[in-house]
């Protein structure tokens, strides 16, 4: 048997190896017990069954993926039926046994694919998972003792029955010999031999709807185990809800049954390391962002790290999310590989769900560093610059960036200015320093903003900024006032 794996980038860790094995000892019956009694539970018996251990290996110790996995196990000598007469009648499914030995019937999920030959002969298994450890290749067949035992109750109730009309059947048989010329007894042996042909009908039809209340009987005990197994893998693995805060990052976690183990808790810490925020920049394509991030991490109940099983819904709330929906989302995993995020758009939320104006919400299975890139950007005629989200920048440096002329077409400089203001202090804060003004930037925005710079002469420049709804906040206008004269300064940038 051969065995190989395929996932996105990040998901497994550089210089990792898989490990397939073919058990054969203790641990090979023990799992063989539980494939056994799942089987018997449903009316099946085992007639064949094969246990492999999965595991990566990375630096001599045991890791787990960051996420999902397609494994193909591919048999150059397909598995067959252990007993030969139970070929064409085996069924095969796969199961996954867990480290906490909980037991998860992988046969219906729809990433499972169990290839055939003509002879009923197992020759490729496909499947997804996200973790490693044991899993089974079962062939099973019906059990069929229930319905034996009731067709050999029914078989000799015929048998009693065919006596009891034999007996008299002798009987008549004998004074039809005695007095041959007897029509009268002749019609009587007609109508014994009528009765004895009724008779053998009712008994098949009985026998028949037995048979039929077996298999009836079996299918409602298959639907209630199935029922039974459904609602202790709820139990084992409940849907949970999270909540935790830190860096001005508040995460909401929504998981649902089957994702986390009973018990499971979550961290959020602050991450100010500069190589993941920078990867988290980069990755955003964003000039000039800057990155606000959290490590999400869970753990069961005994301190272990784990990762959901399956997705769950996640919710970030910032400051400096409100009123944009261009925020990027990065994840970087534990080798530092960053990939953007893709949110839930609105429109495949229902209204309870919906983000508030400071949230953003996506799905997720791999959990680590989580960071918001976010920025305010100015832009002017051939020139633009940004702002860093969460950054301050100086009024001469902008002034100088941004090329801004007089009427005159002479390029203004913080020595021609008295006062600064802008429309909303809640988004950017103007605050005076030493012979300059520091403009800090607190979050993006949507609305119309204006940054007013007042001349020392008395005229008013007013710059326009608002969000044209990409990435950027753009400035779309510069007006001087001069003795109530308003001029339009974007021509002296067009030269």
């Amino acid at each position: 048997m051969t065995s190989e794996v395929s996932y996105d980038a990040g998901v497994i860790h550089y210089n990792t190896t898989l490990s397939a094995e073919l058990l054969t000892d203790n641990r090979a019956k023990t799992a063989a017990a539980e494939i056994e009694q799942k089987l018997a539970d449903t009316d099946l018996t085992a007639d064949t069954i094969k246990v492999y251990d999965l595991t990566l290996i990375k630096n001599e110790q045991e890791v787990e993926p960051e996420g999902k996995v397609s494994v193909v196990f591919t048999f150059e000598n397909p598995v067959t039926a252990q007993t030969q007469e139970n070929t064409k009648e085996v069924t095969w499914q796969l199961y996954h046994i867990l480290d906490n030995n909980t037991l998860i019937n992988l046969t219906n999920d729809r990433k499972t694919i169990i290839e055939t030959n003509a002879d009923n002969a197992v020759t490729k298994v496909s499947f997804e998972t996200d973790s490693f450890s044991k899993y089974v290749l079962a062939g099973a067949i019906k059990t069929e003792t229930e319905s034996i035992e009731n067709s050999d109750s029914a078989n000799q109730n015929n048998e009693d029955g065919t006596e009891a009309a034999e007996n008299p059947v002798e009987s008549d048989e004998s004074v039809i010999s005695e007095e041959t010329e007897n029509t009268e007894d002749i019609t009587d042996t007609e109508d014994i031999k009528d009765t004895e042909d009724t008779n053998d009908t009712e008994d098949t039809k009985d026998i028949e709807n037995t048979g039929n209340a077996a298999e009836a009987e079996i299918a409602g005990e298959t639907e209630d185990s199935t029922k039974a197994e459904e609602e202790q893998l709820k139990a084992q693995y409940p849907e949970q809800s999270f909540e935790a805060s830190a860096n001005g990052i508040t995460v909401s976690v929504s998981a649902e049954a089957g994702a986390f183990p009973k018990g499971t808790t979550m961290s959020v810490t602050k991450i100010a390391d500069k190589k993941v925020l920078n990867k988290a920049i980069d990755i955003s394509g964003t000039d000039g962002a800057k990155a606000k991030a959290v490590d999400i991490s869970f753990k069961d109940e005994n301190g272990k790290e784990i990762e959901p099983a399956r997705d769950i819904r996640v919710t970030l709330k910032s400051k400096v999310v409100a009123g944009t929906g261009d925020i990027t989302i990065v994840h970087v995993d534990d080798s530092s590989r960053a990939s953007v995020v893709d949110q839930i758009p609105n429109q495949k939320l229902s209204k309870k769900e919906k983000p508030a104006a400071d949230e953003v919400i996506f799905d997720s299975s791999e959990f680590s560093a989580y960071a918001i890139v976010y920025t305010v950007d100015f832009s002017y005629g051939q020139y633009d610059y940004s702002i860093e989200g969460g950054s301050e920048i100086l009024l001469s440096k902008l002034l100088k960036e941004l090329h801004i002329y007089n009427e005159d077409q002479e390029l203004l400089t913080v020595d021609d200015v008295s006062k600064v203001s802008f429309s909303d202090e809640s988004l950017v804060k103007v605050s005076a320093v030493k012979g300059d003004w520091k403009l800090t930037s607190l979050k993006p925005f949507q609305t119309d903003e204006t940054l007013t710079l007042t001349l020392k002469n008395g005229d008013v420049v007013v710059v326009d900024v608002t969000d044209d709804q990409t990435d950027r906040m753009t400035v779309t206008g510069v007006t001087l006032t001069v003795n109530g004269t308003t001029y339009d300064l974007k021509r002296y940038n067009e030269r």
